[in-house]
């Protein structure tokens, strides 16, 4: 990696652990275009939308972030040396799903308290049903990213509890773990 793209990845780094979604957004970009096969690169640049405080905003960063999971994903798998790292970055994909579906449901209720609007809450769920599927997709062959793929379940599992308590029922973020995933011991798959 050259010193432009290394000091490009330090900055827009600095910008995400300071919560500066416009600047975290605008390095990620020129990281993309210097290096295209980032996964990193590739997910912020649409996550760093859903941080910028507006329901418009948050709607199209996730849609963007559902447009991109897989290949997300196939860049994880081909791109990121051991599976120790590939599951560190799968499990960082997926807290910040949750926590994207989090965002946008809460501002969703604070804007609408009166008439809560389904398309938002049920793609704060989506984001989430989509993640399962994906990892579960990608990496099945991977045994050890079991525990990525059962935490991605209850995360989206707990999550649709919240939406329940508001009176949202969505079918598709029911736990339906995979039957293969049913008898895989983690230790031993």
């Amino acid at each position: 990696m050259n010193e432009e793209l290394q000091n490009l990845y330090k900055a827009a780094h600095r910008a995400k652990a300071g919560n500066h979604a416009e600047t975290a957004a605008w390095y990620y970009d020129r990281i993309l275009v210097r290096d295209p096969l980032s996964w990193e690169a590739y997910f912020y640049t649409a996550y760093f939308r859903v941080c910028q405080n507006s329901i418009e905003k948050i709607v199209q960063g996730i849609q963007a972030v559902k447009n991109r999971m897989n290949a997300t994903l196939y860049l994880i798998k081909a791109h990121v040396q051991g599976e120790t790292e590939q599951l560190q970055a799968v499990q960082e994909v997926g807290a910040q799903c949750s926590a994207m579906a989090v965002t946008l449901f809460k501002t969703a209720v604070e804007e609408f308290p009166e008439e809560i609007n389904r398309y938002w809450t049920s793609l704060a769920g989506e984001i989430l049903y989509i993640l399962r599927y994906e990892i579960w997709g990608v990496f099945s062959d991977c045994r050890s990213l079991y525990e990525a793929i059962v935490n991605a379940y209850r995360s989206s599992a707990e999550i649709s509890a919240g939406f329940r308590f508001f009176g949202i029922e969505m079918d598709y973020a029911r736990v339906e773990i995979p039957s293969a995933m049913l008898f895989c011991d983690p230790g031993r798959c």
